[in-house]
């Protein structure tokens, strides 16, 4: 009867010792489960950060590309411009300020701010094209007054109405749309999933 006895208790035990590894094993894997979305996440969120990257070094890269084209005057950019234009300076502060803080933000995984950073670099764009076409046709509207005696404002007048966009408009845009595209990407791909986890009963 002993040995019957110490043979049920092995038995039990073994039988015991089976059903927690098997309940470990269940535990593993329901804790492993949840983890594959944070892959996909993961693969969404460095999908994002290159995107973000990319155009917050294109937009920095684009302050200092060819802006306007005036005849005899010379090619304008942010970082070479005249004194008379309006703004002067300050736009070339904000494009880089708007590159330097999605670059950051990139970095650190903050993609919802890049949606501002974004639109004050494209905001700050059409701004200043804005501004030296209203200067512009300021301009050449006083040069073509009948009355005028100025010849270095008639010169001015000429040369403005030849005045031409250069390629950087290009850049900078590329590179504001770029940070625009990483925080569309980032919520495009992550909103769907956090939506189904809050469903779920």
């Amino acid at each position: 009867m002993a040995i019957g006895s110490e043979n049920s208790s092995l038995f039990r035990t073994g039988t015991a010792a089976k059903a927690a590894n098997h309940m470990i094993g269940l535990a593993t894997q329901q804790q492993l489960t949840p983890d594959r979305p944070s892959s996909g996440n993961g693969r969404t969120s460095s999908i994002a950060r290159l995107i973000g990257l990319l155009g917050g070094i294109v937009l920095a890269a684009g302050v200092a590309a060819p802006l306007i084209h005036i005849p005899i005057a010379g090619t304008i950019s942010y970082m070479r411009q005249p004194a008379y234009l309006p703004g002067n300076y300050i736009g070339t502060a904000v494009l880089l300020g708007a590159a330097v803080a999605s670059i950051v933000l990139t970095i650190v995984r903050r993609f919802k701010p890049l949606w501002l950073t974004g639109a004050v670099a494209l905001g700050q764009l059409a701004a200043t094209l804005l501004a030296f076409q209203h200067t512009a046709a300021t301009v050449v509207a006083h040069a073509e007054e009948p009355d005028l005696v100025d010849p270095m404002l008639m010169w001015a007048g000429a040369a403005l109405q030849r005045a031409h966009f250069e390629w950087g408009v290009g850049v900078i845009a590329l590179g504001a749309l770029l940070i625009l595209a990483a925080a569309a990407w980032d919520l495009a791909h992550r909103e769907p999933r956090e939506g189904g986890i809050k469903g779920t009963p």
